[in-house]
């Protein structure tokens, strides 16, 4: 039971002796070494709430002459208790830690190589004693094209019960990553070698999610418009070429029961692997339906009744 309803609990300013608690509750064994007939009563028993950090909280002696009574304990020498939460000063290095500590968890989502963090401002100066926390480390790096390198990241202490206290940082962050560049010239509309791109590190005051990091995100793909050698492929600026292109002479696999056949035909549309398009028989004439399988390959199947399409 929270014996609040009966206290005058008061907020004070910072003086005068208080005891200083662990948790966000004041327990009967936090009153004990003020007023010791409470150790006669259950360590564990909540008398009220903690204060707010920075506060103190006064339990009167009337209030607690009363709890005491309640319990058939008689207060020799009762008096006023005043009670304030266990603090520590916010320093420059354990922001630090907490923020590369985010960030090396979520790393491989951010898609990084290494981070470098360095604070420049933080508050307040003084918080509850817990665990600093800066969620969220991968938004924290997205672009903010004000910030001259500088992010402003928002984090809490978390003490007590579950109980956070706001705290905010202000740091350069520099984060390393991969990207895909171009060795040559690239087309625009043609399928990009691997000989023609590379990949090479790199370094930037923030995460931006644009560039290709991967070769297998570029090859084979084809840019939207002429890239220079030297220049930094971008995701937006790439479009997946289909592997059945329109004109395209295509191998064409037909089953029919246990029996195979190949083919070659032409597209006459375009699409990636599981589109149908229409591909014409170069020898018969005849056009038809077929699904795209690979590269320059498509398949059908077919029936006693004639062609069924996969």
């Amino acid at each position: 039971m929270i014996w609040n309803i009966f206290f005058a609990l008061a907020l004070t300013p910072s003086q005068g002796q208080c005891v200083v608690l662990q948790n966000d509750r004041i327990y009967a064994r936090d009153v004990a070494p003020a007023i010791p007939e409470f150790a006669a009563l259950p360590g564990d028993m909540t008398i009220g709430y903690s204060p707010a950090p920075g506060a103190r909280r006064i339990l009167t002696s009337v209030a607690l002459v009363a709890l005491a009574r309640s319990y058939e304990v008689e207060l020799q020498s009762p008096r006023n208790v005043c009670f304030e939460l266990r603090s520590m000063e916010l320093r420059r290095e354990e922001v630090r830690a907490a923020v590369l500590e985010e960030l090396g968890q979520d790393s491989n989502k951010c898609g990084v190589d290494g981070i470098e963090v360095e604070v420049l401002q933080w508050g307040p100066e003084t918080t509850p004693n817990g665990q600093i926390v800066f969620p969220n480390g991968c938004l924290q790096l997205l672009p903010n094209h004000g910030s001259r390198g500088e992010a402003l990241w928002r984090g809490h202490v978390l003490y007590g019960t579950n109980r956070t206290f706001e705290i905010w940082a202000r740091a350069r962050i520099k984060v390393h990553f991969t990207e895909v560049v171009a060795v040559s010239d690239i087309d625009a509309g043609m399928p990009i070698r691997q000989d023609q791109v590379r990949l090479a590190r790199t370094e930037a005051s923030f995460l931006d999610d644009k560039p290709a990091r991967r070769l297998e995100e570029v090859v084979g793909y084809a840019c939207r418009r002429p890239m220079r050698a030297g220049t930094a492929l971008g995701r937006s600026q790439l479009y997946r070429l289909p592997e059945v292109g329109k004109g395209d002479i295509v191998q064409v696999q037909v089953a029919a029961g246990f029996a195979r056949l190949a083919l070659e035909a032409r597209a006459e549309s375009a699409g990636p692997i599981g589109a149908m398009v229409w591909v014409r028989n170069l020898t018969s004439g005849k056009a038809f339906r077929a699904k795209v399988v690979g590269k320059g390959m498509v398949a059908v199947t077919t029936t006693v009744g004639g062609a069924r399409e996969e």
